[in-house]
């Protein structure tokens, strides 16, 4: 009986252990959670935008850019970019916008980024 009671145990712990623990991203890229400042709960349909200079030619260069919208967890992943150096713009009407002039992507690293969003008021 005391066997059954430890195996038990042990199975119980394991499955914990195997359910409770966060997968890693994997690729080259950026991920994270969009949360209420105030609230801290999280803000769904938030507009993420990551924009970069790419030098097609030496003459043209060219702007890039790929977004992403946050789920109804506030999370949001934009993956396979290309390592380099990133703005992010993060939107959503009703609240001010966020913004990073210089984001640092590195070759197969995925780069954990969370956001506060403060809401914005209008009236009177």
């Amino acid at each position: 009986m005391k066997r059954w009671v430890i195996l038990g145990m042990v199975l119980v712990v394991a499955g914990m252990l195997i359910l409770g623990c966060e997968k890693a991203m994997e690729g080259t890229g950026v991920y994270g959670t969009v949360i209420d400042k105030e609230t801290k709960k999280p803000v769904e349909d938030v507009t993420i935008t990551l924009t970069a200079l790419k030098h097609v030619t030496e003459a043209s260069p060219q702007v890039w850019a790929v977004t992403a919208t946050t789920d109804n967890s506030g999370n949001y992943s934009l993956t396979e970019l290309d390592p380099g150096n990133y703005a992010i713009t993060v939107t959503k009407p009703g609240y001010f916008c966020y913004s990073l002039s210089e984001l640092v992507v590195k070759e197969k690293k995925m780069k954990k980024l969370n956001i506060r969003l403060e809401a914005s008021f209008v009236g009177g």
